[in-house]
């Protein structure tokens, strides 16, 4: 589920994501292929863990943009939440997505951005993953 406004309406879709380890396992490598607003969406990201900083990172690139987002944050009690500043129109904004590992074969993404430094967040997209065996 997306939307792509705070007040946009809801688009379900569904789609197939590969997910596998790369670079001697040290990083998780996602592609995305979906639908979004009737077109073919594709997007990427790479999740590490920065073995300095111990904190995780994401870069995240999509079809739509083509423009490369990183993300920083930590993994708390099997929540991993990643944020990324930016200013927009001369306004800052915070972009975060939270993913829940729920359990060995499923795990939730929630993305949501912040016009008010992360006082309140606009949810702009929910996502279920369950691994095909």
């Amino acid at each position: 589920n997306a939307r792509l406004s705070q007040n946009g309406t809801w688009e379900k879709s569904e789609g197939k994501s590969i997910i596998q380890k790369i670079l001697g396992e040290t990083i998780f490598e996602e592609e995305f292929i979906g639908v979004r607003e009737d077109k073919a969406f594709t997007a990427k990201s790479w999740l590490g863990n920065d073995n300095r900083t111990k904190l995780y990172q994401r870069v995240f690139a999509d079809s739509n943009h083509g423009v490369l987002i990183v993300y920083e944050g930590s993994l708390i009690d099997k929540i991993l939440r990643l944020e990324h500043e930016l200013i927009v129109n001369n306004a800052p904004l915070k972009l975060r997505f939270t993913y829940t590992l729920l359990s060995n074969d499923t795990f939730s993404v929630e993305s949501a951005r912040s016009t008010d430094d992360g006082k309140t967040w606009d949810r702009t997209g929910f996502s279920q993953y369950s691994r095909i065996k």
